[in-house]
């Protein structure tokens, strides 16, 4: 997904100066003649959060969004339930609504009446469709994301009185993918850390004992380890979690020098900018340099995870919760797991077998 300094909107109005000191500045208003609401000379980055707030402030105060759809998207933005979502969320919502060829530039001009009317449908899937073809990659996840967050906010519109209709449920989505059997195995665990560079080895090994996602590895620092477990808020839904450490993972951590906050770093030493480099470089490595297969990326994990975290003693309940699956989705990657590994697990799955929810 690009990154919010990538993003444009539509309605900014750039203007540069050349200053008495004989630098250059930059001044962003809405729309040509509006209200000016950021400069470079501002201690304020250019397409950051901050930035999106001052722009939010100054569209909520002029006429053009009255009566648009952009004042829903507005209002929504400000409202006590969005200000509380994680702030990974927020920022995913912001750039569906701000992007080229997001929700504001799409639909912010029309009526709000517009969304009332059944043909709307039509419409908001033909915007989809033109994302997908758009994007490169990872346009079909793009694509839905972005009709999601629509729908989120048609959803909010409805509940408050600003619609009495909503066209938008149950839209199809265009990707769909069971990632349910692909899962690290032991063998490619060890292939890969038998070779790969130490920092490389170390996010692998604390991912596939933990199950956390990239954002919360990218977190994940000596604060958070209470004596025998991981105490974290996990970002994605800022939940607390508590993960059992496991030998593995002990050896892992005790192996981390001691002046070094942050667990995980990069090839330098340092933290990473980015969440999502860990998988990137992750992947990378394993292309240039193994026959592991193409298709398993760090996110699958988490899959491996979950059998050692319920072999360790957490159960199904709180595995799923701690995970954003579903019970039987939970059992159903402990036992995927044991079958693909039939040494030693007999009473894993036996405990499986046992357990209430399966």
């Amino acid at each position: 997904m690009r990154t919010m300094a990538k993003i444009t909107i539509k309605h900014i109005h750039k203007v540069r100066k050349k200053l008495a000191n004989g630098k250059t500045a930059e001044y962003h208003y809405l729309y040509r003649g509006g209200t000016r609401f950021w400069s470079s000379s501002d201690k304020v980055q250019l397409g950051g959060p901050i930035y999106f707030e001052l722009y939010q402030e100054a569209l909520q105060n002029i006429s053009p969004a009255k009566g648009k759809f952009r004042e829903i998207v507005i209002s929504f933005l400000n409202t006590p339930e969005f200000k509380k979502l994680a702030e990974r969320t927020q920022k995913d919502i912001k750039e569906s609504v701000f992007h080229k060829n997001g929700i504001d530039t799409k639909f912010g001009d029309a009526p709000i009446q517009a969304f009332n009317d059944p043909r709307i449908r039509k419409q908001v899937y033909a915007w989809r469709d033109s994302i997908a073809k758009a994007s490169k990659g990872d346009g079909f996840v793009q694509a839905d994301t972005r009709i999601g967050h629509l729908a989120q906010i048609v959803t909010w519109a409805l509940d408050r009185g600003w619609l009495v209709q909503h066209h938008l449920q149950k839209v199809k989505k265009l990707y769909s993918s069971d990632r349910s059997e692909i899962i690290w195995t032991e063998t490619e665990i060890n292939e890969f850390c038998a070779i790969a560079p130490q920092w490389l080895k170390r996010v692998l090994i604390v991912a596939t004992e933990t199950g956390l996602r990239p954002g919360d590895l990218h977190q994940l620092n000596r604060s958070h380890i209470k004596d025998t477990r991981i105490i974290l808020r996990a970002q994605k839904n800022g939940r607390m979690v508590s993960i059992p450490i496991t030998n593995k993972l002990r050896l892992t951590l005790d192996e981390t020098p001691s002046d070094q906050f942050q667990i995980l770093v990069g090839a330098r030493g340092l933290p990473l900018k980015k969440a999502n480099q860990f998988g990137q470089k992750l992947g990378e490595w394993k292309k240039n340099h193994t026959n592991i297969r193409p298709e398993l990326h760090l996110y699958d994990a988490r899959g491996t995870a979950a059998t050692k975290l319920f072999a360790a003693g957490v159960s199904l309940s709180d595995l799923a919760l701690f995970m954003g699956w579903s019970v039987q989705h939970a059992a159903k990657m402990v036992e995927i797991y044991c079958s693909l590994h039939p040494q030693g697990n007999d009473n894993i799955l036996i405990k499986l077998q046992q357990h209430p929810n399966t």
